[in-house]
């Protein structure tokens, strides 16, 4: 059982014994690259655009929620309440995310038995470029923003849900060294 805000979850988690898929067919293959302005391009020229636009639209809101969150004396009714306001609009962005990614994993994985895909380091590429204090960073706010735009695509979800769903349609996952 989880709370997320208001709201209380229950989570069941069930065996079930189903047939063995029939495996899919390997001319069905695709190689997908994953991006920052475009959520993914396929080897055979589809694109996926994330949702940007409702997505920053959420994130000035989340912003504006927080700063009225920050002048509220702590602990008080007033402070609980737009603790709350901001935990909705964390729930909200969450699920806009979670959404966009299910569709797009969906419909790859009923289009294709075998995708290929880079073996992204996404740790290593939104590390901080702040550097220390004997040697500082360069460019530090615009590492920032990408890191964000990184992060908030949710490339490492994806890809898990991509490799469960082909797997249960018979197909597979692919991870290719993004070197070369």
């Amino acid at each position: 059982i989880t709370r997320d805000g208001k709201h209380w979850y229950a989570h069941l988690q069930v065996v079930c014994n189903y047939e063995d898929p029939e495996p899919a067919d390997p001319q069905g293959m695709i190689g997908i690259d994953m991006g920052v302005k475009r959520f993914l391009t396929s080897s055979d020229g589809t694109t996926f655009l994330a949702q940007q636009a409702r997505y920053e639209r959420l994130q000035q809101r989340l912003a504006w929620e927080q700063k009225k969150l920050a002048r509220k004396e702590y602990n008080s009714n007033n402070w609980h309440r737009q603790r709350e306001r901001v935990t909705k609009v964390c729930r909200k962005l969450r699920n806009v995310r979670h959404d966009f990614v299910h569709q797009v994993s969906t419909t790859l994985a009923n289009n294709h038995g075998w995708v290929a895909a880079e073996d992204l380091r996404i740790g290593n590429m939104t590390r901080s470029a702040s550097g220390t204090m004997d040697n500082p960073g360069r460019n530090v706010r615009q590492k920032a923003g990408l890191n964000r735009n990184i992060l908030s695509q949710g490339w490492g979800k994806f890809l898990s849900q991509l490799s469960y769903k082909l797997e249960e349609r018979g197909g597979g996952l692919v991870k290719v060294n993004p070197a070369h």
